[in-house]
């Protein structure tokens, strides 16, 4: 179903390598890996991924260095983690995106991919667990994303992956001659789910009344709609729009 609704949104599926090399590694996780590989095939290949992304961020610069100027991937597949003594697979869906939010065409303008293109794919993709209301967005700092324009992805106060743009300075390291967004997270943890339970229906007719309200710039979606839903006493719907 992740697969299916990803293609449904015009990515494509790649599979790349398990064993990368040490510095693609490095420049996503952070740190050294410990799963170094005793007899590589080759110094490319001498370690045991910590991240599907620097798979996809080689197949995209591949893409992009022959004129395909759209280039939309994604992976499902595991990531290596721990000591050769304690090692550990991490089952993680990831994606990239870069070029064009849509594809060329005469009845609409040519717009850029943006932070909230990828962040409503990934959205879908969680949305296949069923409420995905408990999922959260954390602006945070990473080794591989740009400053401002990252977050983690949050669920039940863990941090479950990542989303946002790719660091340029990672893409030169990769050759990628394009901004790239990527999303990265735990399959496990995303898609956990429980079994709907039913809620009577009130007695009340509905009562329609729209509020408006102006923040300051800084106030966040996320401290936002809690603070909102907290003085609600029934579901509300919420609409957020950001003044220029």
């Amino acid at each position: 179903r992740v697969s299916a609704t990803l293609v449904a949104r015009d990515f494509e599926e790649a599979i790349t390598y398990s064993f990368i090399d040490e510095r693609s590694n490095t420049a996503f996780a952070g740190a050294g890996s410990e799963l170094v590989l005793s007899n590589p095939i080759s110094s490319e290949m001498s370690v045991m991924r910590s991240s599907l992304l620097p798979g996809l961020v080689s197949s995209a610069a591949a893409n992009v260095a022959r004129q395909q100027e759209r280039v939309r991937l994604f992976e499902i597949g595991k990531s290596f983690h721990g000591s050769l003594d304690a090692p550990e697979e991490v089952v993680r869906i990831a994606a990239l995106a870069c070029g064009t939010a849509m594809p060329e065409q005469w009845g609409a303008a040519s717009q850029a991919i943006d932070f909230f293109d990828i962040k409503a794919d990934l959205v879908a993709v969680l949305e296949l667990a069923g409420d995905a209301s408990d999922i959260t967005f954390r602006a945070v700092e990473d080794a591989a994303l740009q400053p401002g324009q990252a977050a983690a992805v949050v669920r039940d106060g863990r941090d479950i992956g990542i989303v946002g743009k790719l660091h340029p300075r990672v893409a030169k390291s990769f050759d990628l001659k394009r901004g790239a967004y990527v999303f990265e997270v735990d399959a496990l943890q995303a898609l956990a789910s429980a079994a709907p339970t039913a809620k009577p229906v009130s007695r009340f007719p509905v009562i329609r009344r729209d509020i408006a309200v102006l923040v300051k710039a800084d106030i966040s979606r996320e401290e936002l709609v809690p603070a909102i839903a907290a003085a609600a006493p029934v579901d509300v719907g919420i609409m957020l729009l950001a003044a220029a």
